[in-house]
């Protein structure tokens, strides 16, 4: 009896899937970058402008470089931002905060290429890759996350740090030498953007180890030790708000702790407000435990500790945010965690349920209902988010502009208006934050580090809003 012929292989040509890609692509730069401007947001004053202002009276470049390793923004040091603004006013004499934007802006780049690499190896077609691929970048390339998008200091912290600590996780599976120097330089670029990269240490750790590099583990420790030394310097801890002063320790440790965590998990379901979140960061986390039962992580190591550290970052974001109230948890500057959770789910899906072990498809994925189904969530979704990201976009760029007209054309003689101005439910903190912005402003712009935009007259009197 003949022995049966081998299933042949469906052949998957790549440029309806290259072209697929780039429409999500071609959509998330062209709506973020059309709202880019030249105008600081509350979080640039300090880390930018008054760094600025405190740079240029320095004496020598030792005195320079301790600054910017004091420089500190609430909690955490912005290290990597405020070298960014100042690079910017080294190359051309003054801020560009368009610039910073594009910068910022472009991360997501980076952080799409490291998805790729991280994306299964086992497809021998380059078309059916991309077009497996093609979910992934819907779900990442869209503007549920825009308030960490377009604006300079935000921009340039969520996403590097997701960049950098990506690499580095990526590059600590790689044995060259080469790798190890940029895996380290990696997570010193990170810690300096964003405090949350420190988390990689603990995963470096049981990467090297579980791969016998005893070493490059005692190295990693070392490059950890140094760079906390450094973060140290000149640090200061900031009061803290204490909203939920009421509630028992227990309660906050057992219950809001990990239903916060939750929430960021589970962000991406914002539209369903902190319940929703809470349910789908549930069932992540379940969907989760089920791929380490099932071995998947084992196969690909990479994906897990990406996980993990995207995991370990929310319980540190409960920790620290906690206080601020509830509804913080689903706030679009995180969502970022949970789409990428989002993305990994489905690397999981089209690894063990849409391909065979040699990396064939077991269905057409014309035929494949687990791949349209998948698609049509992404599309949706993606349509949703860049809806109302935006919409976000559209106010927030207003707010920003009619807040440089409001200073630069004042209603009457000795107006306080601008550049920040009011929002609906201001406190005395918001008010006392628009005196400082408004000193700064103007220092930076008499200083000529700053040139802002020229806008004509903004319309009387200005009603409050929300940026």
């Amino acid at each position: 009896m003949p022995a049966a012929s081998p299933r042949p292989a469906f052949r998957q040509p790549a440029w309806p899937a290259g072209a697929a890609l780039a429409v999500p692509l071609a959509a998330f730069l062209g709506l973020t970058l059309r709202y880019i401007v030249n105008i600081p947001t509350l979080d640039d004053y300090d880390c930018g402008l008054e760094f600025l202002l405190t740079l240029i009276h320095q004496p020598n470049a030792r005195s320079k470089l301790l600054l910017l390793l004091s420089t500190q923004h609430n909690e955490y040091k912005s290290i990597f931002e405020s070298a960014v603004f100042w690079l910017q006013y080294a190359a051309f004499g003054k801020l560009n905060f368009r610039l910073s934007m594009i910068i910022g802006d472009l991360f997501p780049l980076i952080v799409g290429i490291v998805l790729w690499k991280l994306f299964t190896p086992r497809i021998p077609s380059f078309g059916l890759k991309l077009a497996l691929f093609v979910p992934a970048a819907l779900l990442f390339f869209q503007l549920n996350y825009a308030e960490a998008l377009n604006a300079p200091m935000t921009a340039l912290q969520h996403m590097p740090a997701v960049a950098f600590a990506f690499i580095a996780i990526l590059l600590l599976h790689d044995d060259r030498s080469g790798a190890f120097a940029g895996a380290i330089a990696a997570f010193l670029i990170g810690v300096s953007a964003s405090t949350n990269v420190f988390l990689v240490v603990p995963i470096g750790i049981a990467i090297l180890i579980s791969r016998k590099r005893y070493a490059r583990s005692a190295i990693w420790i070392g490059v950890f030790l140094l760079a906390l030394l450094i973060y140290r310097f000149h640090y200061h801890s900031p009061p803290s708000h204490v909203a939920y002063k009421h509630s028992s320790f227990l309660v906050a440790l057992l219950v809001l702790k990990p239903l916060y965590t939750l929430a960021v998990l589970g962000a991406a379901a914002w539209q369903f407000r902190f319940p929703g979140a809470c349910v789908l960061g549930a069932a992540l986390v379940l969907f989760n435990l089920y791929l380490i039962r099932s071995g998947y992580f084992r196969r690909r190591p990479a994906i897990g500790y990406c996980e993990l550290f995207l995991l370990l970052t929310a319980m540190g974001i409960a920790q620290v945010r906690l206080d601020f109230g509830l509804t913080l948890s689903i706030s679009s500057r995180y969502r970022i965690y949970s789409d990428l959770l989002l993305v990994f789910a489905w690397f999981s899906i089209a690894d063990q349920f849409v391909l065979d072990a040699d990396g064939t498809l077991r269905v057409p994925l014309r035929r494949n209902w687990i791949f349209i189904t998948a698609m049509s969530f992404a599309v949706l979704n993606a349509a949703v988010c860049d809806y109302t990201g935006n919409k976000f976009f559209r106010t927030r760029y207003r707010y920003w502009t009619e807040g440089v007209a409001a200073y630069e054309h004042p209603q009457f003689p000795g107006s306080t208006e601008g550049p920040l101005l009011p929002v609906t439910g201001q406190d005395q903190d918001r008010q006392q934050a628009a005196i400082y912005c408004r000193k700064i402003f103007a220092q930076a712009v008499a200083a000529g580090i700053y040139a802002p935009p020229q806008y004509p007259a903004p319309a009387y009197p200005i009603v409050p809003q929300r940026p």
